[in-house]
């Protein structure tokens, strides 16, 4: 599970399941975002100097991130 809040500048996220995908923005005077397990999550950076603040459950580890919605849990 992840929190994540934009302290400065414009965050584009892209989030997908296997059975779905939307997209959301982050500003810092917006809300943090909570994204459960396998929700996969895409972070574009739309100003330079943009920051996104990231709270974590599990340290981070780049061999258990999926890349694929074809991986992900039903």
């Amino acid at each position: 599970m992840q929190v994540m809040a934009c302290v400065a500048g414009r965050v584009r996220i892209e989030l997908a399941t296997r059975a779905a995908q939307a997209v959301t923005h982050c500003e810092p005077d917006g809300p943090a975002l909570l994204i459960r397990a396998g929700v996969m999550a895409r972070q574009v950076y739309l100003d330079t100097g943009s920051t996104l603040l990231v709270i974590c459950s599990e340290p981070f580890d780049p061999a258990s991130y999926i890349t694929d919605r074809e991986f992900l849990p039903p």
